[in-house]
């Protein structure tokens, strides 16, 4: 039995690495390029988005239902046709996106001879990258937490160091973030054939399909919202306001995911418990609702220290480049902290086989998100992006905890949130209207973590204590 904080001590760790590789790769890009070559990437991984969402939407929700319990021929035969399916949509992607942006990106973007080979190149090496949407979903319902890492780590590693390759070694500015992107795409797929290759056969089973058609369509009409609203708002920014404001939005995005990857220490760790105990009669959701505060009091606490400091971080990784990109880092990381709102509500409607309602939810606020961008972003521009994704993540996760209350009527349990929203915004407007000194932001979220520490106490108490029901026997021959 593996206790569940060391799971996420070690998921964390990896989080950790890859930032410190992603920080460490800023400020030395940073010296050569700049929001335009930035915007490009951005713009040709919102394509390349596309192939990913078929090959996410092929499985459907098959993995989570009924790998946990699943072991020996049966847990193989389930693996290899969640390859297969997704190898295959990730392939009718790539065949219909490369073409079709060779012809048509030309006339809507303002893109330089590199830019356009860039886009190729990452919808390409997009596609190689397939199997590890597979081989993620593996390794965390089986509780590989050391093995997930290894390939998180490399892949971030093996991406910085071609960007900086074709940087400073081999000069092609131009193509460099796009080769980092690919290689680090080839890393993964490398370690996806290494991490599964005892636990997939040539022999799929045929009756998986069946399960797999039975969510695939509203997963796949989830997927493909989010990755056209991913699209459109780069797109839309690109056209209205240009490439280098595109860049700014990117470079605020990447705020949001490494504060993703924290939270993701600690929700990958408890996912397979949190499915078992939304499958129980009475969900008691104990140790998972004790993780969701703590997550959530991480992320609010990580949005108060970047309305704090954000602004000086960004000047000094960036060599004052990108500093206009606050404001849409600050929204992206609120968006971020309300998608904590309802997780127990979405586990619940998972686990009892109704995961199509959260696509449903998910796919209507993207609708609605993307009608206030087309109203908005003429006027406001990238401001109005992100405001939108914060509207749309409120709507999305109200939705899911209406839906799951008519399956299990669950008590709200919100109030973490609720005082972190509020400390977020009322740090970011002191901050930013009353400009107070570096020691004085310093001690305000000293004193912030001193109070929340001592509130959460008994949540990390039990969620260090907890160790993990055994899980179902994985084949004898998986690594």
């Amino acid at each position: 039995m593996a206790r569940l904080a060391s799971q996420s001590v070690v998921y964390l760790g990896a989080s950790l690495l890859s930032t410190a590789v992603a920080l460490a790769v800023i400020p030395l890009a940073t010296r050569i390029i700049g929001p335009d070559e930035y915007g490009a990437l951005a713009l040709a991984v919102g394509l390349a988005g596309l192939v990913t969402g078929l090959a996410q939407a092929a499985p459907g929700y098959v993995l989570q239902e009924f790998l946990p319990s699943a072991t020996g021929a049966r847990a193989a035969g389930l693996v290899s046709t969640a390859l297969v399916a997704a190898a295959a949509a990730g392939l009718v992607g790539v065949l219909l996106l490369a073409p079709l942006t060779y012809a048509v990106a030309p006339l809507l973007f303002d893109l330089t001879p590199g830019g356009m080979a860039g886009l190729q190149i990452a919808i390409v090496a997009t596609a190689l990258a397939v199997p590890w949407m597979v081989c993620t979903d593996v390794l965390i319902l089986r509780g590989r937490a050391i093995t997930f890492a290894a390939g998180t780590v490399g892949q971030s590693v093996v991406n910085g160091l071609t960007t900086l390759w074709f940087l400073y070694v081999v000069p092609w500015p131009h193509l460099a973030l796009f080769l980092g992107y690919a290689a680090g795409q080839v890393a993964l797929l490398a370690f996806s054939v290494f991490a599964l290759r005892r636990q997939v056969r040539i022999r799929i089973e045929r009756s998986w399909f069946a399960d797999m058609r039975r969510s695939a369509l509203a997963l796949g009409g989830a997927r493909m919202a989010e990755v056209g609203r991913s699209l459109f708002e780069r797109s839309y920014i690109g056209a209205w306001v240009g490439v280098g404001e595109l860049g700014l939005f990117a470079h605020a995005q990447l705020y949001r995911n490494l504060a993703m990857r924290g939270l993701k220490s600690i929700t990958l760790a408890i996912h397979p418990l949190a499915l078992r105990e939304a499958a129980e009669p009475d969900p008691p959701f104990k140790t998972s609702l004790a993780t969701w505060q703590l997550a959530q009091s991480g992320i609010a606490l990580g949005c108060i220290g970047f309305a704090l400091f954000g602004r000086d971080v960004i000047g000094l990784l960036t060599n004052g480049k990108f500093v206009e990109a606050t404001p849409l880092a600050f929204l992206l990381l609120l968006a971020l902290l309300l998608q904590t709102l309802g997780i127990r509500e979405q586990y619940l409607l998972i686990a009892r086989l109704q995961g199509a309602k959260v696509s449903h939810a998910l796919t209507i606020s993207i609708a609605v998100a993307i009608a206030a961008m087309v109203a908005a972003v003429p006027v406001l521009g990238a401001i109005a992006v992100a405001g939108a994704l914060v509207l749309q993540s409120l709507i999305q996760r109200a939705i899911i905890v209406v839906w799951a209350r008519r399956v299990a009527p669950l008590p709200l349990r919100e109030a973490h949130l609720a005082v972190g929203l509020a400390l977020s915004v009322a740090a970011y407007l002191w901050a930013d209207l009353a400009a107070p000194g570096l020691v004085e932001r310093a001690l305000v979220l000293a004193a912030i973590a001193a109070v929340g520490a001592v509130l959460l106490r008994h949540n990390l108490r039990q969620f260090v204590a907890f160790r993990e029901r055994a899980q179902p026997a994985a084949p004898s021959s998986a690594p």
